[in-house]
Formats: C-alpha cells, structure tokens, sequence
C-alpha cells in the first residue's frame, strides 16, 4: 500500500475500490458532486452519483459533466419538472435535450413546444410523450417542418384519424405511414377504395361534371385535381382553376383545356406566370394577338412562341426591323425568309 493512502481520506484512496466503499458511507452533496466531477474512474463517478440527492447538484451535473452516461444519469434522478424542462431547452446538448424531454409528462408544456418552439428538433423531441390524437392530427395537417409531421403521424393511435390522413393528406410518406399502422381491416378496404390513386382514376374515368367540379376546386391532393380537371369542359370553372389553383402543373391542365377564345386572350393578357401564359399562347390561332404578345409580353419565351405561331409577313418584318431584343427580331427575320424558300 502506497504510505500517501495513510494520510488520505478513503475515498481519495488510488485503489478505486476502496474509494468506492467509502463513498458510500459520504452523504455531503457538494463533496459528491466534487468527486463526480474530478474523479477519473468512471465506476467511481457513478457510485458518488448515486448517493446525490440535490437536484440542483443533479442540474448542474447534467449540464457540465463531460460524459453522457453520468449526464443521463444525473437526468434520470431528477423529479423536479421545472428542473426537467430548463434542461430540456436550455442544455447545450441535443442529444440530452431530446433524453430529458422524454421525462417530462407536463402535457401543456409539451404540446406549446411541439406546436410554437422555433426549433424543429425541439418540437420533434416535445411530441414524444404527446399522447392527444387531435392534437397530433393538427400537427400532421398545420406543421411545415417534414420530419415534425412524420413524428406526429407515426405516434397516431386512433384508426379514424389515421384514415383521412392516408386518404387526403398532400405528402406520400404521410399517407403511407397512416396506412401501415392501421389494423382494421374495413378501413384498410375502404382506404383501397377511396385513396388518392383511386380517386384519380374514378375522375379520369367519368364525365359528371359536378362531380369533377367539386373535386377539382376541392381535393387536397395535386395529381387528382389535375385528373378531374382533365375532364372538365366548364370554360369559365376551368379558367377559376387555371387562375387560382395553388399547383402550376394543375392551372397548366385548365388552359389545355379552354376552348373559349375570349378566356384564353384574358389569361395571355393578365396572367402572372409566364409559364402558363406561354400554355394559353399555344392554343391561339389569332394574328392580331400573337402580334400583342410578341410586342407586350414581359417573357422572352413566351414572345418567342408568339413569333413562331404569326405568319403575317408585315407582322413578321415589322418585328425583324423593330423589336428590342435581336434574338427575337432574328427569330422573326428567319421565319420570313424560310417561309419564302
């Protein structure tokens, strides 16, 4: 035995498992917590760990201590909620963050954070001990963080929740996880019959037009709208949607499908997408306003198109001579002269 363990209280002994054994007869919390932090056996840092009851000695373990393990640990001994929930924001260590938010059981507190906290790792770690299957419904519909809304789904218990997010909701992974965690064989067979794919090839397939209406202004889902719309021959309903829908490919599907003239010189004159202004500018025949557009339109694309469709010469030089931009006066010059070879 060293002779500097003479002159050493036990529990600074250099055999750890002496120091052990004395640790467990110390009962001062500042002198454990001295011993957690600066001893270097970790077998001895537990056992000190163990004897601490202060659960702001606990805190600050939790927050400084340089080894997860003994940062858990001390979490694990904590009963205090509002030590809980300082850690659980505050600490400087994701990984510690999401272990203590798996402790707290203050719903409110969980359920704010979930829906407000400006940190989407934070509002993930606030859903798991959310047990409210409204609540998390809100989540799935209203959230913009992706990896939030799959957490949400994923934790969904009730099977009727679970059915209109498999049936309505805009995001694939969404739907697909609702479906797997239903049980229920009805609602399995009435998801089969009523999910967006299904939907879609029931409105490719009729011609009831307030049917195709109603789901093409109504329904959630993109590709299905677009799939009723396909078959809508309401020109003033068409040109609502080209207008108005939030999805570029369904308001496109809407001007192929105007068949009034009048409509179409309205959208090419007023409509703020190029994109769908150049669709609209494809189905025109008329010389006088393919004449506006290559003259007016803000898009060069669209212009372009414009000049590609007029066949009027005059039109033609006219643009050749004068417009402002030389690729479109060369791209009406060599329509000029290729019509004459």
């Amino acid at each position: 035995m060293s002779i500097m363990n003479i002159f050493k209280p036990k529990y600074k002994h250099s055999n750890p498992d002496v120091r052990c054994e004395a640790i467990k007869e110390l009962n001062d919390q500042e002198l454990l917590e001295k011993i957690v932090l600066d001893d270097e056996d970790i077998t001895v840092e537990q056992t000190a760990l163990e004897k601490i009851t202060d659960e702001t000695i606990l805190k600050n373990l939790a927050d400084t201590h340089h080894l997860m393990v003994i940062r858990e640990n001390a979490i694990n001994k904590i009963s205090n909620e509002s030590i809980l929930k300082d850690i659980a924001l505050n600490n400087d260590s994701d990984p510690i963050k999401e272990f203590t938010f798996k402790k707290i059981t203050d719903e409110t507190f969980l359920e704010d954070n979930a829906k407000n906290n400006p940190k989407s790792k934070i509002r993930i770690y606030a859903l798991y001990n959310i047990t409210d299957n409204n609540f998390l419904e809100e989540i799935v519909q209203n959230e913009k963080d992706w990896g939030v809304r799959t957490v949400a789904v994923k934790k969904i218990t009730d099977e009727k929740i679970l059915y209109d997010i498999a049936c309505f909701n805009p995001q694939d992974n969404l739907r697909e996880i609702a479906i797997k965690n239903i049980s229920d064989e009805d609602i399995l067979k009435k998801i089969e019959e009523n999910n967006p794919i299904a939907r879609k090839e029931k409105y490719q397939k009729t011609t009831n037009q307030e049917i195709l209406i109603n789901e093409a202004l109504n329904d959630p889902i993109d590709f299905v709208r677009e799939a009723a719309v396909e078959n809508i021959t309401d020109n003033n309903t068409l040109k609502k949607i080209a207008e108005n829908d939030s999805d570029i490919n369904v308001q496109k599907t809407a001007v192929r499908q105007i068949k009034d003239d009048d409509i179409l010189e309205n959208i090419i004159k007023n409509h703020p997408s190029e994109i769908i202004r150049l669709v609209a500018v494809k189905k025109i025949d008329d010389e006088e306003l393919l004449e506006y557009v290559a003259e007016n339109d803000t898009a060069y694309n669209v212009r372009e198109e414009a000049i590609k469709k007029i066949n009027n010469e005059e039109i033609l030089e006219k643009i050749s001579e004068n417009d402002s931009n030389w690729l479109l006066r060369m791209e009406a010059y060599e329509k000029i002269h290729n019509e004459k070879k």
